[in-house]
């Protein structure tokens, strides 16, 4: 049980991208073509991402990208539903090594699943991601990749071959949403993020904010309603998490989640939260006090 809960609280780290990636979408993608046939050209209107998933064609109708605290992300969602997401240590047109240990990976998720297929799962999985080229001026990248992920409960794999993206369209710290906030205290110290998004996904909403490697995050059922939560742990309805960095994880054990309003028509959600929060399977400890949100998603 405990090998387990250790491979949700890696895979947590890097879902968080979605959220924060997604939220820069609404502002920044105009739309586009939403393909759904198989001739594998993905989305021209944000650039192409596409790759072979176990040997069939898979492409992004709205793939998206963000440089952002020294950190690339890249997600895109194919005609089923399914998910490709990449985490990269790194704002710069390198190679990436997506493996156990590493602090970049690659992530495959299934419509209806709620766990993941991670690339740093363990030693017999992995990959590689080169992004060949970013233009700062018109605000693309390109690159390829190809990895092997492992789901992080029953331990199937899958392989995803062939990838690349071309011209994808990418925002940095001034391109994200503006009407979002979060303030919070990590230890008594006030700490602002730079980045702050709600995510849908799984029938979960979850409320994320980071800047640099630190992120700060609480997850609720999707369809919560005004009231007074009390906050578990990793397996419960209302958890938090605060992410040192990818190697470092604190998850909930005691807190309070008060949902201030929300409306569900318009999608968004006033709270204010508090938890304590410990490694999972270490010793280090944090307390997150003075949490107050107003988020769209």
């Amino acid at each position: 049980m405990e090998l387990k809960l250790n491979k949700i609280i890696k895979t947590t780290f890097i879902i968080a991208s979605i959220g924060l990636i997604s939220s820069c979408a609404k502002e920044d993608n105009s739309g586009g073509n939403n393909n759904s046939g198989n001739n594998n050209t993905g989305n021209t209107a944000t650039g192409t991402f596409v790759a072979k998933v176990d040997g069939t064609d898979w492409k992004a109708s709205s793939p998206q990208a963000r440089i952002e605290g020294g950190r690339i992300a890249i997600s895109g969602t194919g005609a089923d539903g399914s998910q490709i997401v990449f985490s990269l240590d790194g704002e710069t047109a390198k190679s990436y090594e997506l493996k156990v240990g590493s602090v970049s990976s690659g992530v495959f998720m299934l419509s209806g699943d709620p766990t993941s297929y991670l690339s740093n799962l363990d030693a017999t999985v992995g990959g590689n991601i080169n992004v060949a080229s970013i233009d700062e001026t018109n605000k693309t990248m390109s690159g390829t990749f190809s990895f092997k992920a492992k789901h992080t409960l029953n331990g199937k794999v899958v392989n995803i071959t062939d990838g690349s993206f071309n011209n994808l369209k990418y925002v940095t710290s001034g391109g994200g949403s503006t009407t979002n906030t979060m303030t919070v205290k990590i230890d008594g110290a006030s700490w602002q993020p730079s980045i702050i998004a709600g995510n849908v996904a799984f029938g979960r909403l979850s409320i994320v904010g980071t800047a640099g490697t630190k992120t700060v995050s609480v997850s609720m059922p999707e369809s919560v309603s005004a009231g007074t939560y009390n906050i578990g742990g990793i397996i419960d309805d209302y958890r938090g998490q605060y992410n040192i960095d990818m190697r470092t994880s604190l998850i909930s054990t005691t807190g309070s989640l008060e949902i201030v309003s929300h409306d569900l028509t318009n999608k968004k959600i006033v709270g204010k939260f508090s938890f304590e929060c410990k490694e999972f399977s270490g010793t280090q400890t944090a307390s997150i006090t003075e949490g107050n949100f107003t988020i769209n998603y």
